[in-house]
C-alpha cells in the first residue's frame, strides 16, 4: 500500500522529481507480463484488456526514449501506482494472495442461497442462478475488475435486445391468432385457447418493458469507470441477499419471454385438440410427442451440470436408492428385472402369431402340438410370470 501511495504522490507532485531508467524498465516488465497473463488466462487479475495494455506499452516505450521531464514523470507514476494498488488488493506476496479474479481470499466466495432464489428461481426457469454465478465471480471481496464487468454487461444488453425482438414477435403472434375466427367465439364467452392467449401477451409486454429499461439504465448510465461498477454493486449488495435481487432482476426479460412462448403454445394447443375431427388430434398429437421428446432432450443435455441442482441431486439420490438395494437384497432385484424383462417380452410379441408362439413353447421345453395347445401354454406361463411379480 506504501508504494501505491509514493506513485500517488509522485503522480500529483511529479515537479522536481525524476525517473530512472528503472523505473521505467520495471513498468516495461509489469506491462509485459499483464498482456501474457491476459493472453494466457481467462480468470486473470489484471485490471486492462489486451489492447489497452498494448496501447500502455507502446506509450512506455516512448517515454523510455524521450527526455526527462514533469510529464513523463506523472505519466510513469500514474500507471506504476495502478499496477500498484492491483498487487495490494490480491494480496501480492502474502501466503493467501489472489492468484485468479474469480478466487476469494477469504474462502469459498459463493453466497448461501436464500429463500428467495430458491422460490422464484425454477418459476423464472433458473435464469437468476446463472446472473448469480457470473456476478459473484466478477463481484469477489466487494472488489472488482472492469474488464470482466465491462464484458458481461455488453453480453447483457446483447441479450436484452434480441429478447425485444423476439417477444415482439410472439406478441404479433398473438395478435394473429385471436383474430381467427374459429377462436374468437363472441365478446360474451372466452374460450381457454384466448385466456392463455392473453396471458402470453402480458408475458410479452412485461418482457420488452423489463428489457427496454434494462437496456435505457446502461446506455445512460453505462458505469464506465471501475470506481462506478463498484459503487453501484456495492449499493446493490445486500447484507443478507448479496446480488441476489440484481440476478432476479437481469433475467426478467429472458423469464417472461419464455413464458409468453409457454402461454403461446398452451393457447394452440387448446385449439388443436380442442375439436371433433380425431385425425386431426392424433396427427398432433404425434407430432406433440416428437417436437416435446426433442425439447426435453435438449434441456437435459444442456443443463449446467452443477453438483447443486436439483436434477444432479434427484439422479445421485436414484443411484445411491439402487445401489442400497443391489447390496442388502440382491436376489430381490434380479427377480424384479427378470419379471419386467419377461412382461417386456410378452408385451411386444403378438399372441396371436403361431410361429411366436410355438417357438416360445419350445424354448420353454415343450411341446407344441396344436394351436389350442400352444395357447394353453402360453396363458400358462403368463399366470406364471405374474404370480412371479406378485410375490416381488
Amino acid at each position: 500500500m506504501m508504494n501505491s501511495w509514493y506513485w500517488k504522490h509522485m503522480e500529483y507532485f511529479p515537479y522536481g522529481h525524476e525517473t530512472t531508467k528503472d523505473d521505467i524498465n520495471n513498468l516495461l516488465a509489469i506491462l509485459l507480463h499483464a498482456i501474457t497473463d491476459q493472453l494466457t488466462s481467462m480468470t486473470s487479475t489484471g485490471v486492462y484488456s489486451t489492447n489497452e495494455l498494448e496501447r500502455m506499452l507502446n506509450v512506455a516505450r516512448h517515454m523510455k526514449n524521450s527526455p526527462p521531464s514533469d510529464h513523463t514523470v506523472c505519466s510513469v507514476a500514474r500507471m506504476l501506482n495502478v499496477f500498484a494498488h492491483t498487487r495490494f488488493l490480491t494480496y501480492h506476496g502474502e501466503r493467501a494472495a489472489r492468484l485468479n479474479s474469480d478466487e476469494s481470499v477469504h474462502g469459498s466466495n459463493r453466497h448461501t442461497r436464500t429463500l428467495l432464489i430458491k422460490t422464484l428461481g425454477p418459476v423464472l426457469w433458473n435464469a437468476p442462478s446463472v446472473h448469480l454465478r457470473a456476478l459473484e465471480k466478477i463481484w469477489v471481496d466487494s472488489t472488482m475488475a472492469h474488464q470482466p464487468w465491462a464484458l458481461f454487461i455488453e453480453r447483457l444488453k446483447s441479450e436484452w435486445q434480441e429478447f425485444i425482438l423476439y417477444s415482439t414477435v410472439i406478441l404479433n403472434a398473438n395478435g394473429a391468432f385471436l383474430a381467427i375466427p374459429s377462436v374468437d367465439t363472441g365478446p360474451d364467452q372466452r374460450t381457454a385457447a384466448q385466456v392463455a392467449s392473453y396471458i402470453s401477451i402480458v408475458a410479452s409486454v412485461g418482457s420488452i418493458l423489463a428489457g427496454l429499461l434494462l437496456v435505457r439504465q446502461y446506455r445512460v448510465k453505462p458505469k464506465d469507470t471501475v470506481e462506478e461498477a463498484a459503487a453501484y454493486l456495492h449499493a446493490k449488495d445486500h447484507p443478507r441477499l448479496g446480488v441476489e435481487t440484481l440476478a432476479i432482476v437481469y433475467s426478467l426479460p429472458y423469464a417472461l419471454l419464455v413464458w409468453a412462448m409457454v402461454s403461446f403454445l398452451t393457447a394452440f394447443s387448446f385449439q388443436c385438440f380442442i375439436t371433433k375431427d380425431r385425425p386431426a388430434i392424433y396427427v398432433t398429437s404425434v407430432g406433440w410427442f416428437i417436437v416435446g421428446f426433442f425439447i426435453v432432450w435438449c434441456i437435459y443435455f444442456c443443463w449446467d451440470e452443477n453438483p447443486l441442482s436439483w436434477r444432479h441431486k434427484f439422479t445421485n439420490l436414484l443411484k445411491h436408492q439402487w445401489e442400497n438395494a443391489r447390496e442388502k437384497n440382491p436376489e430381490w432385484v434380479k427377480r424384479l428385472v427378470d419379471a419386467l424383462a419377461s412382461v417386456s417380452i410378452k408385451t411386444w410379441i403378438p399372441g396371436g402369431s403361431r410361429e411366436r408362439g410355438a417357438a416360445a413353447s419350445l424354448a420353454a421345453g415343450t411341446t407344441v402340438t396344436d394351436e389350442r395347445g400352444s395357447e394353453r401354454e402360453l396363458e400358462a406361463q403368463t399366470q406364471q410370470h405374474t404370480h412371479e411379480m406378485t410375490e416381488v
